[in-house]
């Protein structure tokens, strides 16, 4: 069988709609039943109304059924007899039945052309053109269309054939075009925009046009000023898919009324979208009886009111009609209800002024603004509070829609309004919701920093008490032999002296010793031995003396006597730990050794913990000396001096230094010269003490300064570093001094750690 079988008509307007057969004004009316039978009769073919249910019911059927297929009206009217799908050839009736529920769930006209079985057994091709018919909820209420017996055109004996695409076309339209032109009721067509894409002649006639004349207006071109503001609501409600019948007041040419009824038609597109609007208008205004008739369409026009009325106030959201300067012309009774107002309340004044919009001068602002925007055609919308009665303040998903006229010139505003105020309450209990998870989460971080921060002084200073322990023990021990030895060189070297005396005077009295005893001389060498002997016990001493020394910085490291703070000389601590670290200063990796620079300034003894301030300068230089080994292995080309340059000062809070020692400014006076000026008393009392350490080493890279104080952060390899050092110098100088410790760095140049602890 043929594809064209089931040609669709898309985008093609139904020509006739027989909805007003229920109309209740004109049901009874034997002049409207008069115009509808020379209408009927006009009309080649059967034009049929079937209900929407499972057996497409016939409803209404027009006697010219009987000359197409043989069988009489009367058969097919509640489907007593027969259906019209009864008569369907069977090869013919699934592609009918699948081409028309697909035409009918997009909401489009159909166009089918196939094959029915006569009474007599014979076989017809028919055209089967209509449209289904929808209420406002979508569903589908019935079917109107037309048969047309189209097996002229079939060839001679070819009967079982479709006919050629371009054939049916090229005559389906010329029907169609005769259909439309010889209709009694006038066809108007639109586009989206509501102008005049087609007008057939009546409808021109009507209106006292010609069609050209009408092709590419607006439809409110053609109606009164007072008018189109009920007409913007029809429009918007055929945007919504909603079919429609009503009367209405239109504007002939010749500036008199036009009193018609209404049958509009949503056109949809194959994807459901909307195209345009078909309207079949009916004259009521020219008959006999012109006055029950106008009479008739006016009752029909307040009916129609009323029920726009009854759907604009029972919607859920909040809509209204506003003039383009802002003045309200209508409100739904749900806007009305919120606010506790009554219609006369507020129509005629500028919306901003009625009640919904007295929460703030803001607020009203805001809208005069949103007005003037929409009133130069611009679509607005954003949410806002506006309050009801008893003061209730709601939030509102509100937006102000432009109408405009057929020049786009903007005539109409619709404000529309929906209450938002549950989703913002979740939207704001999900915010604080997750306000409060971040707020868990940092104090989390915290809580974990703390613990890490414990941890680490936790391990640090059990390494350092056992550090500590090891150091005072080894120089304990340490202490007692090289007393022993230290006390007793100086007695070696007075017998020593003795013995000497003794052999001179042997030597004067018995110048001619024995053989025996000349010989031992010799093998001695006994004057070398007189020589050398008090260089050996000199080397000692000074042996001694330097382990002394070593012994006392071990203990001035470690300190474990000194459990609570006092005031020391910030000095020692630093050259005891550089004495400890001597055998990382040497000729190691380095060519060289490391230089340490001292710029020592006149510091005062401070108060403080002894051995947690060396284990900080152990850590910093520490840190120092690896800087600078990694600047040898891996930036050889640089600079080949390796220094450690360590400064101190004294400074007031303004970062001025003093110029006279603190001792001399606690010992004498009340002023103290600060580079030119003068300090008192609460600059000496609030004064501090800085301790620079700067190498000249591999320095910082900008992507690791956020992190090197954080615990357990190492870029050593495994083994070699812990990542404790700098987390637990921080902690000693902030936490356990009140002090600050700060740094700065360049990759490549060196870095500075700052230390400032407070005198007082």
């Amino acid at each position: 069988m043929s594809s064209s079988l089931a040609t669709t008509m898309v985008e093609r307007p139904t020509f006739l709609d027989l909805t007003e057969l229920d109309h209740p004004n004109l049901q009874g009316s034997e002049q409207n039943a008069a115009g509808l039978s020379h209408l009927v009769t006009n009309i080649p073919g059967a034009i049929y109304r079937r209900a929407g249910d499972s057996q497409w019911t016939t409803r209404f059927i027009t006697p010219a059924i009987e000359d197409i297929c043989g069988y009489p009206a009367s058969d097919f009217i509640k489907n007593r007899e027969r259906s019209l799908i009864s008569i369907i050839h069977p090869d013919d009736k699934p592609i009918i039945e699948q081409a028309l529920e697909k035409q009918l769930t997009h909401k489009q006209p159909y166009w089918l052309e196939y094959r029915i079985v006569r009474s007599d057994g014979s076989v017809v091709w028919i055209c089967d053109k209509g449209q289904g018919i929808f209420d406002e909820t979508g569903q589908l209420l019935w079917l109107d269309g037309i048969i047309l017996d189209i097996s002229q055109r079939q060839p001679e004996g070819h009967v079982s054939h479709t006919m050629q695409p371009s054939e049916t076309i090229q005559e389906s339209d010329a029907l169609y075009h005769l259909m439309v032109e010889t209709a009694s009721e006038g066809v108007w067509m639109f586009d989206v925009n509501s102008q005049t894409v087609f007008a057939n002649s009546r409808m021109a006639e009507m209106l006292g046009y010609h069609v050209e004349e009408m092709i590419g207006r607006s439809l409110f071109d053609f109606m009164d000023a007072e008018s189109r503001p009920l007409y913007s609501t029809y429009i918007l409600r055929r945007r919504h898919g909603i079919h429609e019948r009503h009367p209405f007041k239109f504007r002939r040419k010749d500036g008199s009324e036009l009193w018609a009824i209404v049958s509009a038609t949503p056109i949809l597109n194959a994807q459901g979208e909307f195209v345009g609007v078909l309207r079949m208008i009916t004259d009521v205004s020219d008959t006999h009886e012109e006055s029950t008739q106008r009479q008739q369409a006016e009752n029909a026009l307040r009916e129609s009111e009323r029920r726009f009325r009854a759907i604009f106030d029972a919607t859920f959201q909040f809509i209204g009609l506003l003039k383009p300067d802002g003045t309200v012309l209508e409100a739904n009774q749900t806007m009305l209800n919120f606010g506790g107002l009554r219609r006369e309340d507020v129509a005629g004044r500028p919306f901003w002024q009625t009640k919904w919009w007295s929460h703030s001068p803001e607020i009203q602002n805001q809208l005069k603004d949103a007005i003037a925007a929409a009133a130069m055609g611009e679509f607005v919308r954003y949410e806002v509070e506006v309050v009801g009665a008893n003061n209730q303040v709601i939030t509102i998903d509100f937006s102000l829609k432009p109408v405009t006229d057929e020049t786009g010139q903007v005539v109409l505003l619709i404000p529309e309004g929906r209450d938002i105020s549950e989703q913002k309450q979740t939207r704001e209990a999900l915010r604080q919701s997750e306000s409060r998870l971040k707020l868990k989460n940092k104090k989390l971080k915290q809580v974990l920093r703390q613990l890490q921060n414990t941890q680490a002084q936790l391990v640090q200073n059990e390494k350092m008490i056992s550090l500590g322990q090891m150091m005072a023990g080894i120089a304990h021990e340490i202490n007692n032999p090289i007393s022993f030895i230290y006390g007793n060189v100086t007695y070696a070297q007075d017998y020593a002296l003795d013995l000497f005396k003794l052999l001179e005077l042997y030597s004067q009295h018995y110048p001619a010793p024995v053989a025996e005893i000349q010989d031992q001389i010799e093998r001695m060498d006994l004057n070398f031995l007189k020589a050398d002997f008090p260089n050996l016990l000199n080397s000692m001493q000074d042996g001694a003396e330097r382990i002394r020394k070593i012994i006392l910085s071990l203990r001035n490291f470690s300190r474990l006597d000194e459990a609570e703070q006092k005031f020391v000389n910030i000095h020692d601590g630093i050259d005891s730990t550089l004495l400890i670290l001597q055998h990382r200063l040497k000729k190691t990796v380095f060519p060289t050794e490391i230089q340490i620079i001292k710029d020592y300034g006149q510091l005062p003894q401070i108060q403080c913990y002894p051995s947690h301030l060396n284990q900080v300068f152990m850590n910093l230089l520490n840190n120092a000396i690896d800087a600078l080994e990694q600047k040898k292995k891996h930036y050889r080309h640089l600079d080949g001096n390796q220094t450690i340059t360590i400064r101190t000062s004294v400074i007031t809070p303004d970062h001025h230094c003093l110029s006279t020692p603190v001792e001399d400014i606690h010992g004498s006076g009340n002023k103290a010269e600060i580079r030119g000026n003068t300090a008192d008393e609460n600059d000496r009392h609030s004064a501090s003490v800085v301790i620079r350490i700067a190498d000249n080493g591999i320095g910082i890279s900008k992507t690791l300064q956020k992190h090197i104080l954080d615990p357990f952060f190492t870029t050593k390899p495994v083994g070699v570093g812990t990542g404790l050092g700098l987390s637990i110098a921080h902690a000693i100088i902030v936490e356990k001094h009140g002090g600050k410790l700060s740094y700065s760095s360049e990759p490549g140049q060196g870095t500075e750690f700052i230390i400032e602890l407070p005198i007082h």
